[in-house]
């Protein structure tokens, strides 16, 4: 038996894990431990067919690992590393004890990615095509709101833009009224909050029509349960954050945040 090896025995399975568009995260717990986390999209487990299952992968370490193996771990890649599924309440999830190799090849897996890199595109009767971001579970594009150029998202987790397009067309069909709605919410949640906490020395009040005029429509994102956000660059007013509307086809809107 070589003693060496049997010593150095990575503990538990062998994966090898496709990464997901996302990429991923880090969290802190208590003092330096931070737990790692991504998701794969699909795996094999001690050289297994492979899996197509989307499962969570974490890893408890020190901040300064978590940094170096958020800094090796990059959106599609084929990682090899020895971990262990457990089961959690209603979810499995991969616990990953060591990172093998973050640039590892197989080619049981080379179908499987020709397909996810594959464009996928949806054809809006409102914006023109859209293209999937997998990354957000969106497709993006760009459209026209009250004769102004902006980012158009879709989101739906099924990637059904089909059904997003139809609340989509309830809005975009009466944008008039609901771009008045919209600045009635961004006047009454955030104009007081302008004036009374986020002047410049010597920077005078700021009426309704002026906020209005400072700030710019970039992006609307439509939702598949019916809501939606607009989010706005705020014109300096505060101070470069964004601004978010929310709201929905039910209710209306909601609120008005700065946010960034």
């Amino acid at each position: 038996m070589n003693i060496f090896k049997s010593l150095f025995k990575p503990k538990g399975s062998i994966f090898e894990g496709l990464v997901d568009e996302s990429g991923t995260g880090g969290v802190l717990d208590k003092g330096d431990t931070w737990t790692l986390f991504f998701s794969v999209l699909a795996y094999s487990e001690n050289d297994s067919d492979l899996i197509e299952e989307k499962i969570t992968v974490h890893k408890t370490t020190t901040q300064e690992k978590a940094k170096k193996l958020m800094n090796q771990i990059e959106p599609l890649s084929l990682l090899k590393f020895s971990g262990e599924i457990v089961q959690e309440k209603n979810r499995r999830k991969l616990i990953m004890n060591d990172l093998i190799d973050s640039n590892w090849k197989n080619e049981k897996f080379t179908s499987f990615i020709a397909d996810r890199i594959k464009p996928v595109h949806f054809e809006s009767s409102l914006f023109g095509q859209l293209t999937l971001e997998r990354a957000y579970d969106w497709f993006s594009g760009t459209g026209t709101w009250c004769e102004h150029k902006v980012g158009i998202n879709y989101s739906s987790q099924e990637h059904n833009a089909a059904k997003v397009e139809e609340f989509a067309k309830t809005v975009v069909s009466d944008q008039t009224e609901w771009s008045k709605k919209i600045n009635s919410g961004i006047i009454k949640d955030l104009l007081n909050l302008k004036n009374t906490s986020w002047l410049e020395d010597d920077e005078p009040t700021i009426s309704e029509q002026d906020f209005l005029d400072k700030i710019s429509l970039e992006t609307i994102t439509f939702y598949d349960d019916g809501s939606f956000e607009f989010w706005y660059n705020d014109g300096d007013l505060f101070w470069g954050h964004s601004i978010q509307v929310d709201g929905s086809i039910n209710d209306g809107i909601d609120r008005a945040t700065i946010v960034g």
